[in-house]
């Protein structure tokens, strides 16, 4: 059995998409529904705890998130220092324009490997800042036996249906891979090829995905 949430298409025929509305302000990115993928996760999560067969659960959260930051390419990094006084090994980069959608991934991420039993749960000094704030002590422990944790690069394109993927042979696909770009539909190749039931390549892993 496996799990793949991406939209739920209603009976009259349309698609409900969930998702939220970003804006920019001062101190950076904002969103109408800032904690929109730990939410979703932890009914998620608690759901799936009372299913006895349990599912692949793949979700995507996005390069850079908690240690992963040290992987971002170097000069993206030295940019950051120079544009904005970020030290290259800082996760500064989170904390001012990325702020709210990361705190809102990194949770996700720490809901997704407390929930796993093949990935070492994470410890309490790990806790995002955001996931602190709401209640999840009702996602178990150690109940998931496959997860995957996608971690795209900076997304580019609109995500229209037009959109087009490159292919396998233009990506580059590595836990802690240092890429730049990605778009949506190739994502979307990248779970369908690798990640969907009968692919073990990157089963309990977090492999990031960028263009060459």
């Amino acid at each position: 059995m496996w799990l793949l949430v991406l939209s739920v298409r209603l009976t009259t025929g349309s698609e409900l998409i969930v998702g939220a509305s970003p804006g920019f302000g001062l101190k950076g990115m904002t969103i109408d529904q800032p904690h929109l993928c730990i939410d979703g996760a932890i009914v998620l999560l608690r759901v799936l705890h009372h299913v006895s067969e349990k599912p692949r659960v793949i979700v995507t959260s996005s390069m850079g998130i908690g240690k992963d930051h040290a992987n971002l390419p170097f000069v993206m990094r030295v940019h950051l220092l120079l544009l904005h006084g970020i030290r290259a090994d800082d996760e500064t980069l989170y904390k001012t324009f990325l702020d709210v959608p990361h705190q809102d991934k990194a949770g996700l991420e720490y809901l997704i490997k407390t929930a796993s039993s093949a990935i070492p749960t994470p410890s309490t000094s790990e806790l995002p800042a955001l996931l602190a704030k709401i209640d999840h002590s009702q996602v178990s422990k150690d109940f998931l036996p496959e997860v995957i944790i996608v971690r795209p690069a900076a997304m580019m394109g609109t995500g229209v249906p037009s959109e087009q993927a490159k292919g396998a042979e233009k990506c580059v696909v590595k836990e802690g891979a240092s890429v730049w770009t990605i778009n949506r539909a190739e994502v979307g190749r990248f779970i369908v090829e690798g990640c969907l039931p009968g692919k073990g390549d990157w089963v309990n892993k977090s492999p990031t995905i960028g263009w060459k």
